[in-house]
């Protein structure tokens, strides 16, 4: 993937640029290069460079990596899965945990070669009144957590690229 390079004083900055308009969010710059669009993800944290947005006058700044990723989190008492829960969840390209955790933690790491919606599934399969086996797929990741009432939850982050 190519990157924006900007020259300040000595210095040279690099900035990220991906082709997915999904790896960058809303907020982003498109870019031209030999008649392919890519993209520069803009937001607040500041950097040498600046672009402002004339509609509210409001700086945002060209981010060094294009990707945006915010901890993706979802949580349920057991009791209140009703069949089996599906979910989707877009991943760019990276290294991702993904901790469940119920009676206990479980983690697994596991690497995005390309970006992608992956399948999250949730199901429980009732033991008796107290206690509950949780069961849960994540992006092929199938494990089980015998659970009481305690909420049951998962966290996928991403810890690199």
């Amino acid at each position: 993937m190519p990157n924006l390079k900007v020259k300040k004083g000595n210095d040279t900055l690099t900035f990220g640029l991906t082709d997915n308009l999904r790896d960058v969010g809303e907020k982003r710059l498109p870019i031209v290069i030999s008649g392919k669009t890519y993209y520069a993800r803009l937001g607040g944290d500041k950097t040498a460079l600046v672009v402002q947005r004339t509609s509210n006058s409001a700086k945002s700044y060209v981010q060094t990596n294009p990707v945006l990723f915010n901890t993706w989190r979802w949580g349920k008492v057991p009791y209140d899965i009703r069949g089996t829960e599906k979910m989707f969840v877009y991943l760019p390209k990276g290294k991702y945990r993904a901790t469940v955790h119920g009676g206990y933690d479980k983690t697994n790491e596991f690497t995005i070669a390309a970006s992608q919606d992956i399948e999250v599934n949730v199901s429980t399969t009732g033991r008796d009144d107290y206690l509950t086996d949780t069961v849960f797929n994540i992006n092929g990741w199938r494990d089980t957590v015998s659970l009481t009432r305690h909420q049951f939850t998962i966290t996928i982050e991403r810890i690199g690229e």
